[in-house]
């Protein structure tokens, strides 16, 4: 059986093969001695000796190629094995053995550089944990590689970085007065004066605006009648704006020389010196606690129904009881309204009949130069109103 090949055996061409056959047999020819005897040659050359081939082979480089038999013996015209020969051949004068030698000194400086890094290696370790050595040679020293960052301190950090981005936040924006107030604007003020309430602000100049609540601009406004809430909205970087929330003036009552405007849950909200100032129809009742007082209740459930432009036309409601209310208008027309049940069915059926009678006034007046002009409407009974 073939002995199977060294896969890393290094395969010649075979012109290369013969060359060094050739080369190798003329060498041998040329080493054989001339003086040969013509009795060796007749009896044939004899074979070496099992130990003087092994001793042979001992000697032959490993780069030596098999040799090809010897030419046929001319006395008895036969071929015989060639005897193998010591062979004598250097590095330079094979190809291959070139190559061996070549590949040998690669080797041997490979293994050269690496005993040099080994010692190299060695001598910094050497100088890194001897202490007596340090800082004599401070361009030999190792830098120790950092370790690569565990998963519980790249948590660590990243939550240190937010507590700190968080807290920078917080004190820019509720400390820092980069948000301060700097501007205040009061809107939705009729009954009381803007610069009054600004001027009660005032000492919100200053304070961040995120420390700014609504509770705290209700406490600076104070208490004021007519005040029914505030709302804030805050416009970076520096104003503040304040909307006022008033309560609704739907009537009016003598007090002295003065009147006074309620709102519908009978809430003074001011007063003023006429009753063409006041602008809401008066009221006339009995108690002054007005709310308390059934009559107001009554009379301002009244006027909160009536349309825009039929109260408008009220100058005055009278409440001798909580089913007798009576309303004047500015032409001084008398409405009789009865109690405080179906107010907005009685809001449109006298809106309808005002219409109609001022119609056919101003027809009756355009034809005959004058006529008859209602005093009176009655929509107590509003699915049956009379008028007189």
């Amino acid at each position: 059986m073939p002995k199977p090949r060294n896969p890393r055996a290094r395969v010649l061409p075979p012109h290369v093969i013969a060359t060094e056959v050739q080369e190798g047999t003329a060498q041998r020819e040329a080493e054989t001695p001339a003086e040969a005897s013509v009795g060796d040659v007749a009896s044939g050359r004899q074979k070496p000796s099992r130990e003087a081939s092994q001793s042979s082979q001992k000697h032959e480089p490993s780069d030596a190629l098999p040799s090809l038999p010897d030419a046929a013996d001319e006395s008895t015209g036969k071929r015989e094995p060639a005897v193998s020969q010591p062979e004598e051949k250097s590095s330079g004068q094979s190809r291959f053995g070139r190559w061996r030698a070549d590949r040998e000194q690669q080797r041997e400086a490979e293994i050269a550089r690496e005993n040099e890094r080994v010692r190299e290696h060695n001598r910094r370790e050497q100088i890194r944990r001897d202490p007596a050595l340090d800082g004599l040679r401070a361009e030999d020293k190792v830098e120790p590689e950092r370790a690569p960052l565990s998963r519980m301190r790249k948590l660590a950090y990243t939550a240190l970085a937010l507590v700190l981005v968080v807290a920078l936040y917080i004190g820019v924006v509720f400390f820092s007065p980069l948000l301060a107030v700097e501007k205040i604007t009061v809107r939705g003020a009729s009954l009381m004066d803007s610069a009054q309430v600004e001027q009660k602000l005032s000492s919100l100049r200053g304070v961040p605006l995120s420390r700014v609540s609504e509770d705290r601009v209700r406490e600076l406004v104070g208490s004021d009648g007519a005040l029914r809430g505030v709302q804030m909205e805050i416009r970076p970087p520096h104003e503040l704006v304040v909307t006022v929330k008033e309560r609704v003036p739907i009537a009016a009552v003598k007090r002295g020389e003065k009147y006074a405007l309620v709102d519908n849950e009978g809430q003074t909200l001011r007063e003023v010196d006429s009753a063409q100032q006041a602008g809401v129809p008066i009221v006339q009742v009995e108690d002054e606690n007005l709310s308390q007082s059934a009559a107001f209740r009554i009379i301002s459930n009244v006027l909160v129904t009536l349309p825009t432009s039929l109260l408008a036309e009220v100058s005055e409601v009278k409440a001798d009881s909580t089913s007798s209310i009576t309303l004047i208008l500015k032409d001084k027309v008398t409405v009789l309204w009865g109690t405080s049940q179906e107010n907005e069915v009685k809001a449109k059926v006298l809106t309808k009949l005002l219409e109609a009678t001022r119609s056919e006034d101003s027809q009756s007046s355009g034809a005959q130069g004058q006529g008859k002009k209602i005093s009176v409407y009655d929509v107590s009974s509003p699915l049956l109103p009379v008028t007189r």
